[in-house]
């Protein structure tokens, strides 16, 4: 199922898709970042090494594999799709920060949370 993200201004920015697990594999969730969606480029962390390493990791091989491109000075685009381990990590890539709430941040198209649909 599609999911957006908006940034604090109100702009979508991003699709992700979720995939839920089956009774057998519970833990084979899956989030894909599908191209077209935009990454912060700025990050807004207070102790870099201890709460932001794993999302500067992320976003650098990003960049470094080209699944991303500029553009403009605020975002890359992804030209390829990402796929994360959690919405955790997907929303916090692509926004810049450590997002807790990212169930509560990923809307579909009738408005409804990830957390709504699947918690």
């Amino acid at each position: 199922m599609e999911f957006y993200v908006m940034n604090e201004k109100g702009i979508k920015v991003a699709i992700l898709e979720y995939s839920e697990g089956t009774k057998e594999c519970n833990e084979c969730n899956s989030i894909k970042i599908k191209p077209g969606s935009l990454m912060s480029k700025t990050t807004i962390c207070l102790n870099r090494w201890y709460d932001c390493k794993w999302i500067d990791d992320a976003r650098e091989k990003a960049v470094k594999m080209h699944i991303v491109d500029d553009f403009n000075d605020q975002y890359y685009v992804f030209t390829k799709e990402l796929s994360c381990e959690s919405p955790i990590k997907a929303v916090s890539v692509i926004l810049g920060h450590i997002e807790t709430n990212a169930w509560e941040l990923m809307i579909n198209k009738d408005g409804k949370t990830l957390k709504e649909l699947y918690r």
